[in-house]
């Protein structure tokens, strides 16, 4: 699985800092650059705090109340500036030290992750969450790591989770596609729909559209891609859109628009030389006995692949339904040319 973004839970590691800070009650000679250090690794910049907490090994690192302080703030800087397997050692000191520490285990998970030891990491990830339930950014990054084992159905409940914990629309692009991957897209499209609800684009349109296809869900797919300007749609989701007005009750309105506008020269879009397009097109408007129209667009559609016998046998229908019947023998010849085993029209 891939596409998830990691969550640093540099909160989480501030937090383990400050409290091992305060257990401590280290002198004043130390405080100012031990907080200097801190305020670092809160921002991400590991290589620039591993330069200060090296300086001060140097001068503490036998203390027998700063060394550990110092080597848990080292194995963090080395985390972050990604010496991974020197990282290791200092992190599973810290955890063995403080094993009730949450942030400890999610440093050690994450060194872990990136050193391709899965098993662990996912063990390791699991024990912060569980001494931190209500760690919103905890539960989404071990949903996002569930995610990464293709373990879809427990990844949908973390990130179920982090959602109610508040972790907005990190944890819904999750939980979504790991319904999807469990073949439930009408329960993607409750967090799909509060995605594009939040802050709509062009990509949570198309996610949602998708979801919404998928599930069958026409009335909202239309309502949904029906007021968007037809030169805004892909051809995938403008396919969407027909076909969903071909399956439901009512006029079909875009089709009809869309393919008025290629009678009247004017074709709307790049999507007008997708012949799926208009033979789908042709099929809503012979199921709405608009024949003309009907006419104009399977005859689009066979332009565009003039190979397809599917596509000129719809043209061969409306032909002869207007009675159009020299035009109807030419189309059926071309047709037993690409298909000579047919018997019959």
């Amino acid at each position: 699985m891939t596409g998830f973004p990691c969550v640093v839970c540099r909160l989480s590691m501030l937090l383990l800092l400050l409290a091992s800070i305060a257990a401590a009650g280290e002198p004043p000679h130390l405080g100012d650059e031990l907080a200097g250090i801190d305020r670092l690794l809160a921002a991400g910049r590991g290589a620039e705090a591993l330069v200060q907490v090296d300086a001060l090994l140097a001068r503490y690192g036998e203390d027998p109340l700063f060394g550990w302080q110092l080597r848990e703030r080292r194995g963090i800087a080395l985390l972050q500036d990604g010496q991974l397997a020197t990282a290791l050692p200092l992190l599973e000191e810290t955890v063995r030290r403080r094993p009730l520490e949450p942030g400890g285990h999610r440093n050690l998970a994450d060194a872990l992750r990136r050193l391709g030891r899965r098993g662990r990491a996912l063990a390791e990830y699991t024990q912060a969450v569980e001494l931190a339930p209500l760690d919103a950014d905890l539960r989404l990054e071990l949903a996002q790591y569930l995610a990464e084992f293709g373990q879809w159905r427990q990844a949908e409940i973390e990130f179920r989770t982090a959602f109610s914990l508040g972790a907005g629309s990190e944890a819904d692009r999750g939980l979504a596609v790991a319904l999807q991957h469990q073949g439930r897209p009408a329960a993607a499209v409750v967090p799909l729909r509060r995605l594009h609800l939040e802050a709509s684009s062009a990509d949570t349109r198309r996610q949602l559209a998708a979801a919404l296809q998928a599930a069958r869900a026409d009335s909202e797919l239309v309502a949904l891609l029906a007021p968007v300007d037809v030169a805004s749609l892909d051809t995938g989701e403008f396919l969407a859109l027909v076909q969903a007005e071909g399956r439901r009750a009512g006029e079909p309105v875009r089709s009809r628009d869309f393919v008025r506008d290629l009678a009247a020269g004017q074709p709307p879009s790049p999507v007008a030389d997708h012949a799926l397009v208009w033979a789908r097109v042709g099929l809503n408007r012979i199921a709405a006995d608009d024949w003309e129209l009907a006419l104009t667009a399977t005859t689009r559609a066979v332009e565009l692949d003039p190979a397809n016998v599917t596509y000129r046998n719809n043209r061969l229908v409306v032909l002869q339904r207007l009675g159009h019947d020299d035009e109807a023998s030419r189309e059926w010849n071309e047709i037993l040319r690409l298909e000579p085993q047919r018997k019959g029209p």
